[in-house]
């Protein structure tokens, strides 16, 4: 099949060659500048590189941070280095092999791979970039540099843009990364424009050298956010990560000056994108996200949080890792349980309706709703609206860019979308009136919606949509087929292998789960009070985590998370839509009512798999029955056996 049939269907394919065709020979007429003498890609050798290789290094840092070297090739190095689209008298490719190599020696001012109609798959393998001086250059993959398809995406440049090419006409990209980053617009005029900003001054370099070490470390293990917390009137200020839900200080960041760390938030933040500001504010409230390509090619995006508070600033950076496999975990590998898992997909095959996933922050929600998506057969058209993306799907996937003081952006972006034959629709989140709108405009109209919120129980989230915030009828929310599934869920730390019987804790006493030290008669007390409630025979099937640790779970270097290896999802789930009771108690507001219709039971077995009428923590103790999770996990996520007690005890004398 000839070339042109990688681009989009607007494109006139070439006609088709014989099976046994022998592969073009390039004609013999004079190369442009930088282009390999073969049909091959330049062998790795002989590839110009732009600054020396990045030296190993270990995780602790110099006291005066120092910048990596995809950093540092800004003042000195990269100084002399010509810039693409001028002549070039080097006798090899030209090659970028980082983000800082692009913002230097590229006069970025757009990709035009949406003006000619490649398909992502080319797009990430040659991609044509628009530069300053009107010239255009193509961005190569080292195996593509010489190769058909580029002589195609070449030839459609010269006949659709008319424009002339730059010298060299083709330079290799080094990491891939780098690549996709571009086609999906995380790295554009505006980024590289701040890099470059950012590399006239050595100390800016050093600064992003510092944050990327804090980005390596939290990629390295499995953090979910970085948290800079900076005070003013203090000479040092402190760095601290969310690892396996616990809130840990990490020795090489612990105390860090206070004016280092406000110059880290002033040039890291002009990278930012989507924020009202075009720099950093300590003193109000901003949003937005970076971009990040790590050394080995590893992307990542930071989540913006900022908080004005009164001590000093406090950010939050969310790490969302946007290289992640697309077939991600199942269900079942996320935590949820068989009887779960049914539900789940019963509500998939339904068609219109909602699916409504909630939780706290960091409770998981995007990814299991990721993983609701991936269960959507390929037939299906699926399109999602998010902020920002944080999971590649096989889908047709939207960043929706919310600035305060701008109209919003989501509101022209569904009116396209609710004419794009759609069947199934993921929305990020239902935050506000323009969420609410839509939730309301799409849930009855056939398309499946999938979609989470932020509340505390799964009976709570009629009572959020309809909130003054988001302004959803409660006489629509209970209208038969709209709520289809509710699901709350929340992440427990799992227990390590290392993990010991319960009666470790009544022969040597141990840390409670606001770790004040209880000797054994508590603890006998404690497993008594579990027994009365659930049933469960705490000593012979509960185990507890192992305060020193093993090998296994000390190499994440905190003795808050010894004995405890990664988490898993306890949930409940509910069905509205097909209960007539159910929905009449939404149209009352009657929330109460709705918690003892659906989870006021108190015989229920314990021991069982099956969730049906049981609570998400009801499902923790099923999985601490299991040997799973320590009970000491459970009560900060939900609450104290005791008030469990004494709320059934209220209940029992109001029966009387």
């Amino acid at each position: 099949m000839g070339f042109l049939s990688i681009f989009s269907s607007k494109q006139t394919a070439a006609k088709p060659q014989a099976p046994n065709a022998k592969k073009r020979v390039p004609p013999a007429e004079p190369r442009l500048k930088g282009i390999a003498p073969t049909g091959r890609a330049a062998p790795a050798a002989s590839l110009q590189k732009v600054g020396a290789s990045k030296p190993a290094r270990g995780e602790q840092r110099p006291a005066t941070p120092r910048p990596s070297n995809t950093e540092r090739v800004a003042s000195e190095e990269g100084a002399g280095k010509p810039t693409v689209g001028k002549p070039s008298e080097s006798s090899g490719p030209t090659v970028i092999a980082s983000e800082n190599d692009l913002a230097q020696r590229i006069r970025f001012e757009r990709a035009l791979n949406k003006d000619l109609d490649l398909l992502p798959a080319v797009a990430s393998k040659v991609c044509p970039v628009l530069l300053d001086n009107n010239t255009v250059i193509l961005l190569c993959l080292p195996e593509y540099l010489a190769s058909d398809e580029a002589d195609e995406v070449q030839k459609l440049l010269m006949q659709k843009q008319q424009r002339p090419m730059a010298d060299p006409a083709r330079v290799v990209v080094a990491v891939p990364a780098l690549l996709n980053a571009i086609i999906r617009e995380h790295i554009d005029k505006e980024t590289l424009g701040n890099r470059r900003k950012i590399l006239i001054s050595p100390e800016r370099t050093a600064m992003m050298g510092l944050l990327e070490d804090m980005i390596r470390w939290g990629v390295k293990h499995n953090a979910a956010d970085i948290h800079i917390n900076v005070y003013d009137t203090r000479p040092y200020s402190e760095v601290k990560f969310s690892v396996g839900g616990k809130y840990v200080s990490v020795g090489q960041f612990a105390n860090m000056p206070t004016q280092q760390l406000q110059e880290l938030l002033r040039v890291a933040f002009m990278e930012v994108k989507g924020a009202a500001q075009a720099t950093f504010q300590p003193l109000m409230e901003q949003q937005g996200r970076s971009n990040h390509v790590l050394d080995n090619g590893k992307r990542v995006m930071l989540r913006w949080a900022t908080l004005a508070a009164d001590a000093g600033v406090s950010v939050t950076m969310r790490i969302l890792h946007l290289d992640v496999d697309e077939q991600g975990k199942t269900f079942e590998e996320l935590g949820y349980l068989p009887s779960q898992v049914q539900m789940m997909r019963r509500a998939r095959m339904t068609n219109g309706g909602a699916v409504v996933i909630a939780g706290i922050v960091g409770s998981g929600k995007s990814t299991t709703l990721a993983t609701t998506i991936r269960g959507i057969p390929e037939f299906r058209k699926v399109i999602t609206l998010e902020d920002p993306v944080e999971y590649t799907l096989k889908a047709i996937q939207n960043t929706i860019t919310w600035v305060s003081g701008v109209e919003d952006p989501f509101v022209e972006k569904l009116k396209t979308v609710k004419r794009s034959a759609m069947h199934d629709l993921m929305i990020g989140e239902i935050r506000d009136l323009v969420t609410g709108r839509a939730f309301m405009d799409l849930a009855s109209s056939g398309t499946n919606l999938y979609t989470t919120t932020h509340t505390g129980r799964a009976v709570q989230i009629p009572d959020r949509l309809a909130s003054d915030v988001i302004g959803v009828s409660r006489d629509f929310l209970a209208s038969h087929g709209v709520l289809k599934l509710l699901v709350y869920q929340a992440l427990v730390p799992k227990l390590c292998e290392c993990k010991y019987d319960f009666e470790y804790l009544i022969r040597e006493g141990g840390e409670d789960s606001e770790t004040q030290f209880r000797d054994g008669d508590y603890w006998r007390s404690y497993a008594d009070r579990i027994d009365r409630l659930y049933g469960i025979d705490t000593l012979a099937n509960v185990k507890v985590r192992n305060p020193h640790g093993c090998k296994i779970c000390q190499k994440q270097g905190f003795h808050e998370l010894f004995g405890l290896n990664d988490r898993t999802v306890v949930a409940e789930m509910i069905e509205p839509a097909i209960d007539d009771h159910a929905l009449e108690l939404i149209r009352r507001a009657d929330n109460a009512g709705l918690e003892r219709y659906y989870f006021g039971r108190t015989d229920l077995d314990y021991r069982s798999p099956d969730m049906n009428g049981k609570s998400a923590m009801d499902c923790a103790i099923f999985k601490a029955f299991q040997g799973d999770l320590d009970p000491r996990e459970i009560e900060p996520r939900f609450k104290a056996f005791e008030t469990v007690e004494i709320a059934r005890e209220i209940a029992k004398r109001r029966r009387a």
